[in-house]
This record gives structure tokens, sequence and C-alpha cells, in this order.
């Protein structure tokens, strides 16, 4: 499809029909779309598609005024003039209740605009997936209604010589004092042999994980593009023994390296293949391990076991050091054993950083994206940060010591409790 790159100010379709839809539909000035957007202010953006960016803004209707969302054509979207006179010729003659309505247009040089009610509850997706607001099974109903009552209206309420729209959004919306209602968002136009509707979904074939799936190692999503994929969406997630689900902050990339934060859980990768339109195929997942729960190597086994036993043990790493003075990664000593720990600064700043024993606060924590630093939560409500050696001996690794210490704090806490080991 063509792009609009020119100057000039695109004209508009030179049809009688356009006579028409024009009295319809407002045409916007550029400045007043520049007023309501803040000049396109980012802190407005409230959505993206294959068309452009989406924002919200208010917009001056005589004496009143309406909160409206404004889709801008992006200069490098595969949609253009054709697409946007077609939308603006469609959408004008649409008057529905459970229609979105378009308030107008702007055409101004080489910007396209579209001027939307804005629906300001967002989209059923969002309900369904997102927010934490659970739809009772009486209101979902009424949104299929709403809904087949929008597509009946496509289908039979308008001249059977229009184009049909692709309906690719529900959005929910609840008007003020008014009982709930929901209404289709549709853009956009199909061709009369309907191939976007009969053209498959992208998806991806085959997909596995490769690389052992072991704490400190690092595994790969790998999958075939299929019917017309060109990217994709990914996110590692934790199902946890107690059935919760833990969507892992940051892990959005087909490379994870697997951490202390995985032993004993199932790890999965969750994988969104989308074409270059934007349209979303169905969502494949994939567990690691062989759909197994995640364990530790076995060397790093062997030694977490001997520490156990012998009840103590020590580690090189460095520890973050604020003062007036500076702010340094310091080297230092963590101290393990079996009812407290400590660190100890090495020369030539000697001195003792921390010296606890273990409670039910004593936490250990990873962050997100960094493999080589954890931080232990003390009982005082102080977060001591430490940085393992990144070498590739698995002895003196940041996963080895976080289970070690893990450890150690469950069992001086269990024996605290009178439960035995």
């Amino acid at each position: 499809m063509p792009v609009a790159t020119g100057y000039g100010k695109e004209p508009e379709p030179s049809t009688s029909s356009s006579v028409q839809w024009s009295q319809q539909c407002r045409h916007f000035e550029y400045s007043e779309i520049l007023l309501a957007t803040e000049s396109f202010h980012e802190s407005l953006v409230i959505g993206q598609g294959g068309f452009g960016k989406v924002y919200t803004g208010t917009i001056f209707n005589g004496s009143t005024t309406d909160v409206a969302a404004i889709k801008r054509l992006d200069p490098y979207s595969s949609q253009g003039a054709p697409e946007f006179w077609a939308e603006v010729e469609m959408l004008s003659k649409f008057r529905h209740c459970n229609l979105v309505s378009l308030f107008g247009y702007c055409n101004h040089e080489k910007e396209m605009i579209l001027v939307y009610e804005y629906m300001p509850n967002g989209t059923l997706e969002d309900h369904l997936h997102k927010f934490c607001t659970p739809l009772s099974w009486s209101r979902r109903l009424k949104i299929c209604i709403g809904a087949a009552r929008g597509l009946h209206y496509l289908h039979t309420g308008v001249p059977s010589s229009s184009s049909h729209p692709d309906a690719n959004e529900l959005e929910t919306c609840i008007a003020q004092s008014q009982a709930p209602t929901n209404r289709l968002h549709i853009s956009g136009y199909e061709n009369e042999n309907h191939d976007d509707i009969e053209k498959p979904l992208p998806t991806i074939e085959g997909l596995q994980i490769l690389g052992d799936a072991f704490p400190g190692h690092e595994i790969q999503a790998s999958g075939y593009s299929r019917n017309g994929t060109t990217h994709c969406g990914f996110e590692w997630v934790r199902h946890l023994p107690d059935g919760s689900v833990n969507y892992i902050e940051g892990a959005t990339q087909p490379k994870y390296t697997v951490t202390a934060d995985d032993a004993g859980a199932y790890l999965a990768v969750e994988v969104q293949p989308l074409d270059d339109k934007e349209i979303k195929g169905e969502l494949v997942k994939r567990f690691a391990n062989d759909n197994k729960k995640i364990t530790c190597h076995p060397d790093m086994v062997r030694e977490i076991e001997n520490i156990l036993k012998v009840g103590h043990t020590s580690f090189k790493l460095l520890v973050w050091i604020v003062s007036s003075e500076t702010c340094n990664w310091e080297p230092a000593i963590l101290e393990i054993k079996k009812s407290s720990f400590n660190i100890k600064l090495e020369e030539p700043n000697n001195g003792v950083v921390v010296d606890n024993k273990y409670s039910r606060i004593t936490i250990i924590s990873l962050p997100a994206e960094i493999p080589s630093e954890f931080s232990i939560l003390i009982p005082s409500g102080g977060e001591i940060y430490l940085r393992a050696d990144n070498s590739t001996d698995m002895s003196c690794s940041r996963d080895t010591i976080v289970l070690t210490m893990r450890l150690f704090v469950k069992r001086a806490v269990d024996r605290k409790l009178g439960k035995k080991n």
C-alpha cells in the first residue's frame, strides 16, 4: 500500500459521496489538533498500532468540550492516503450506539489524523487480561449482545455497496448515569474478496527451548515463523508450587538466564507472533526442562550439600558502600554460619559491614536483568547490595551463594520454630 510521504496536502476523494460524508464528519484544523494533544506530547499517548500512535485530548465543540482519541498516521506506516480517506468515508456513514463514533479528521500537508470518540474504560482485552477488574458472566453476556448488535448493523444497516470494515477491537465504556455499554471500534477497510479474513493468522511452529535449564545457564526460545510472522513478543514465566504465576520482570527476549529464583518452579516462555500490521496470532507456550521443575546442576547440588554438612562457608565478593565521601563497590568477604552471617571489608578498608542473626525477614533477593548481583534484607530494615565473582567457577557463582544462604536461613528459622531439618 502507498505511504503518505509527500509534503503537499493529500487531495480529498473527488467522488459524489464525499459531499455527503463531509456534511456528517467535521474537518479539524491542524491547530486544533496541536492544542488538543499538546503538540503530540508523549504523555498523552494511549495506544499504538499499524496506523500510528493514538493520543487522548480535549476538543472544543462550540461552547462544549469532548474528550477524544486522536489517531495520527505514522509516515512509515504501510497505510496511506487511500486507506485514510476510505476510513473517513466509511466511518462517517455509521451511526449506532454500539459503534465508536468518528468525530472528524484533519488533513494538513503530510499529516493525516482521525478523531474518534474516546472510550475511557479501555478494551475488552484489557479487562480480560490486564486490569484487575474481573467481569461477571452477566456483564460478559451484555458485551456479546452489544457486539452482535454492532456487527448486525454493519451487515444490514448500511448500503450493500459499502466496503466491509475491520472490527478489530471490542471496547467497553461506562456512560455517565447510564447502564454499562460496549462498542465496537472499527478501522480500515477490506477488499471485496475478504482476503484479510481468509488469510491465516501469524504463528510460530516447532517452538522449543535450547540449552540446559540450570541456574546460571542461558537458554533460548527458538521456532519457525509461519503465515507472515515478522516479529514476536516474548515473556518468560514462572509457575510456582503454590499454583501462582509470576511473569519475570525484564525477561522479554528470546534468551534468558536461569536464576536461583527459578529453582523448584516450572519455567516457561510465552511467544506472541505478530505480522507487519501488528495482527496477533495465537499465543504459543513452551516449558523448559522437558516440562519438569527447574533443578540445580549436579555439581552445584554437591557443592551446596558439602557446605551444609560442614555448617559454614565464606565467599569473596563486592559490597556496595555508601558514605559521605564515596559510593563504590568494595572487596569483601561474606561469611555464612548456621545461625548468622557477617560481611567484612578486605584490606585496606578493614571493618565489619554487617553481623546479623537469621530471622524470617532475612530475605535474599535477585534484581532483574543483573546476573551477578543480589541483595540481603536485614532485620533493621536495611538492605545490603552484593556482587558475586563473574568467573565461570560454579562454586562461587551468584546463584550458588544465594541458594546456599537461603537454605541456611530456612534451617535456622525452622530450628527456632522447633521444626526438624
